[in-house]
């Protein structure tokens, strides 16, 4: 069995800590965020804590796929990068994303 790599035991034990019972909860925590910024540095894409009810934060859905994910922004307060959606609702807004970077880069070349 795999154990958990540092970020991943970093972050559980804050959870624990903190006592947090749902995804939303932990995606609006800095110091959780913060850990989960440089687990994305290692290529991750997606983060989901185990023992959290997953409910997408768009849709209001109860979803196994609900996750914490990497959105296509560059906010300088890393929490606002990332976002609970469930695949669906994601898909929604990378092609929002995609659409606003076309249109500012448009205005900016």
């Amino acid at each position: 069995m795999k154990g958990l790599d540092p970020y991943e035991e970093s972050i559980k034990d804050l959870i624990h800590k903190k006592n947090y019972k749902n995804i939303i909860d932990v995606s609006r925590d800095s110091e959780i965020m913060e850990i989960v910024d440089k687990m994305y540095g290692n290529g991750r894409k997606n983060f989901y804590p185990e023992g959290m009810s997953r409910i997408c934060s768009q849709c209001g859905k109860e979803s196994e796929s609900v996750k914490i994910r990497r959105q296509n922004t560059m906010y300088e307060d890393v929490r606002s990068n990332y976002v609970v959606l469930c695949p669906g609702c994601f898909e929604e807004n990378e092609e929002y994303w995609r659409d606003q970077w076309v249109e500012y880069w448009s205005e900016v070349i």
